[in-house]
């Protein structure tokens, strides 16, 4: 995660907004794939609050990235909160 955070220092999210969306993803991803599944879930949250073409709740519900996620209560509250 530290990397994470580091990448954001180098090239600040605000210069691209495309980059930076792509960039919290990868957050989102990371995290869960760690076992930090209630900070990905939030880092989600975030980004489904900006408009962006690079998630919704249909890629979320079907995406074999985030199927570790969906058996969570505040994943599916996520996307029932989005849809």
């Amino acid at each position: 995660m530290a990397g994470i955070r580091r990448s954001y220092g180098l090239y600040p999210v605000n210069k691209d907004p495309w980059i930076a969306t792509w960039r919290v993803y990868d957050q989102a991803v990371i995290e869960m794939m760690s076992g930090s599944s209630a900070a990905a879930v939030a880092t989600l949250s975030g980004l489904m609050d900006r408009q962006t073409d690079v998630i919704s709740p249909a890629i979320l519900a079907s995406s074999p990235v985030f199927a570790p996620l969906r058996g969570r209560g505040d994943f599916q509250a996520l996307l029932a909160e989005h849809h």
